[in-house]
């Protein structure tokens, strides 16, 4: 299309209003390649549950969720209807949580990044019992957040060329295989219009 239009006519940003005009058919959405995958990113650390202890909300009393934990071998424990205390530890935590998010909304801040700065302060702050934070009991290791420890000049003491191989070595694979597989960000916002692709063979 737009080979054609430069040889009929021009137009300031004719390029971006083709390609505008392509995505907004149909016809041509509905026989496009289907979506470009998102960039890679490192796969998790962390193991399945042995155990799950969960309220008896319908997202976790439903067929699809309990079929899901027997599938990973997790055995699940649902609490006494109205008894928030004996899920004690979650209901604390999501009473931490709120606060946060109202914090937040008064702020006028993005309730997300309060949230991911609750988890580092949360997870890198010592248990009054334990004595040690989520991080060391998990990870074996202390998480770094705004506050310099002493950890952090061993660091730069080490040998800083093997990291920044490492680091660099890493980058450029995620690029190669970005770049490979054409992955692109997700910009799929929610309330918009998306075409399923049916997969399930219909009979004549």
């Amino acid at each position: 299309m737009k080979a054609r239009l430069r040889t009929k006519m021009w137009w300031p940003r004719y390029e971006k209003d083709a390609e505008n005009l392509v995505k907004s058919c149909k016809g041509c959405t509905l026989v496009s390649v289907p979506y470009l995958p998102n960039p890679l990113k490192r796969f998790s650390r962390l193991e399945n549950p042995a155990t799950k202890t969960a309220d008896n909300g319908k997202q976790f009393c439903s067929t699809e969720f309990k079929r899901f934990c027997t599938a990973r071998n997790i055995v699940l424990f649902n609490t006494i209807p109205y008894w928030p205390q004996q899920n004690g530890e979650v209901e604390r935590q999501n009473r931490d949580i709120l606060k946060r998010l109202k914090i937040s909304q008064a702020e006028k801040g993005h309730w997300r990044e309060g949230l991911e700065e609750y988890l580092v302060m949360y997870n890198s702050t010592p248990h009054s019992v334990s004595g040690k934070s989520p991080a060391e009991l998990f990870f074996k290791r202390q998480f770094r957040d705004k506050i310099p420890m002493v950890a952090d000049i061993n660091r730069q003491l080490e040998n800083p060329d093997v990291r920044d191989r490492d680091k660099q070595k890493k980058q450029l694979e995620k690029e190669y295989t970005d770049k490979k597989r054409k992955a692109k960000e997700c910009e799929i916002q929610p309330g918009d219009g998306v075409y399923l692709k049916i997969l399930m063979k219909t009979k004549n």
